[in-house]
């Protein structure tokens, strides 16, 4: 059993792979920027099985709230998202992400759905933090 670096006469193991899966969720592009990396497991020169990294943003917004009213604080927001988001265009994100503390994931949450079209993935989402 090896592991290495994606090639892309892999590409169809690993299209398949995740086709027989029924997995709901796109790949990244290969030939894109928002893959960061790909690996592949082989045994006996078979592609067994693949991991791939996409970039993605995750967003963190930070508000004093005691500034001004909470109408000019959410204009405040409604800024930032539209300048973050055009930053990200073009970079290689593939997908952005916001953890809502729960006091927040309701009301807020509500907001960042219905203004800017966030949504709730359907798959639970874990984390790992990656040691620099």
């Amino acid at each position: 059993m090896t592991i290495r670096d994606a090639r892309p006469e892999d590409l169809p193991a690993i299209w398949r792979f995740h086709a027989e899966r029924g997995a709901d969720c796109p790949l990244p592009e290969a030939s894109g920027r928002t893959l960061l990396a790909a690996q592949v497991l082989e045994d006996g020169g078979r592609i067994t099985g693949a991991v791939m990294a996409a970039r993605a943003a995750e967003m963190i917004l930070t508000l004093d709230h005691g500034w001004r009213t909470p109408r000019f604080r959410w204009e405040a927001v409604k800024a930032l998202h539209r300048t973050m988001e055009q930053r990200l265009q073009g970079q290689g994100v593939d997908c952005a992400y916001l953890w809502l503390a729960p006091p927040y994931e309701k009301p807020f949450g509500r907001k960042l759905i219905e203004t800017f079209g966030w949504n709730e993935p359907l798959w639970r989402c874990l984390q790992k933090k990656v040691q620099p």
